[in-house]
C-alpha cells in the first residue's frame, strides 16, 4: 500500500508522467547517441591516422625509381583524399550493411509470417534487381577509377605549376599552364559526368524494378482483400 501511494493516480497524473517519461527518453538518447558517434569517429579518425602514418613511412623506403615514375601530387592526393575514402568505406559502409541487412532479414521474416504467398510475389524483383546491379556495378567501378586517374592528374599538375611558379613567371608560361589546367580539369569533369550519369540511371532503374513489384503485390492482394482472405492493413504493411 505505502508503494502503491508513491504514484499519483488519475489522467493528469498519468499525463506528468508521460510527458517526463518523454523527456527523459530523449535526453537519454541523445546521450547514447552522442556517445556513439563519438566513440565511432574517434576510433575511425584513429585508425586513418595509423594508415596515412604506416602508408609515409613506406613510402620513405621505396627506391628512388618508384619516386621517379611518380607524379608528387598523386601521392598527396592517396594520402589524403584516397585515405578519408577508406575511412568511409570501412566505417560508413559497414555500419550501413549490417544495419540494412538486419532490417531487411526482420522485414522479411514479418512478411512470410502475415503471408508467404505476397512475400514471395514482393521478393520476385530481386533477381531482376541483383542482375541490374551486377550489370552497372561493373560500368560504375570502371567509369570511378577513370575519374580519380583524371582527379590524380589534376592534382600532380597543380602541384608542380605552384611548386615551379618562379619558372613559370620567367618564361611567361601562364598562358600555357592555364590551358594544361582546363584541359585537364575538362577531363575529369567529364569523367565525372558520365559516372554520375551512369549512376543516376541505375538508380532509377531500380525505381522502376521496385514499382513492378508494389504493382504486383498490389495486384495479387488486392484479389485477397476483396476474397477476404487478407485485410487492408496487412495489404498496407506489404506495400509500405
Amino acid at each position: 500500500a505505502a508503494a502503491t501511494g508513491m504514484f499519483p493516480r488519475g489522467p493528469l497524473a498519468l499525463l506528468t508522467i508521460l510527458c517526463v517519461a518523454i523527456v527523459v527518453v530523449a535526453f537519454l538518447h541523445g546521450l547514447f547517441g552522442y556517445a556513439h558517434r563519438y566513440l565511432t569517429s574517434s576510433a575511425s579518425h584513429r585508425m586513418i591516422n595509423d594508415i596515412r602514418r604506416r602508408v609515409f613511412d613506406h613510402l620513405q623506403t621505396l627506391p628512388l625509381a618508384f619516386h621517379t615514375g611518380s607524379r608528387s601530387g598523386d601521392l598527396a592526393l592517396r594520402l589524403t583524399s584516397d585515405i578519408n575514402a577508406l575511412r568511409t568505406l570501412l566505417i560508413g559502409a559497414v555500419q550501413d550493411t549490417v544495419r540494412y541487412t538486419l532490417t531487411v532479414a526482420a522485414l522479411v521474416v514479418t512478411m512470410l509470417w502475415m503471408d508467404w504467398w505476397l512475400t514471395l510475389i514482393a521478393l520476385l524483383v530481386v533477381p531482376p534487381m541483383y542482375a541490374l546491379s551486377l550489370r552497372f556495378s561493373g560500368k560504375v567501378q570502371v567509369l570511378a577509377k577513370e575519374k580519380r586517374t583524371k582527379e590524380s592528374e589534376v592534382a600532380s599538375l597543380v602541384y608542380e605549376t605552384v611548386t615551379s611558379m618562379a619558372t613559370v613567371q620567367a618564361f611567361n608560361q601562364e598562358a600555357q599552364e592555364m590551358r594544361r589546367f582546363a584541359k585537364e580539369s575538362g577531363e575529369s569533369l567529364a569523367a565525372d559526368l558520365r559516372k554520375t550519369r551512369l549512376a543516376r540511371a541505375f538508380g532509377r532503374a531500380v525505381d522502376v524494378m521496385i514499382a513492378i513489384g508494389t504493382a504486383l503485390v498490389v495486384w495479387s492482394g488486392a484479389r485477397q482483400v476483396l476474397a477476404g482472405a487478407l485485410t487492408p492493413g496487412d495489404l498496407i504493411v506489404f506495400t509500405a
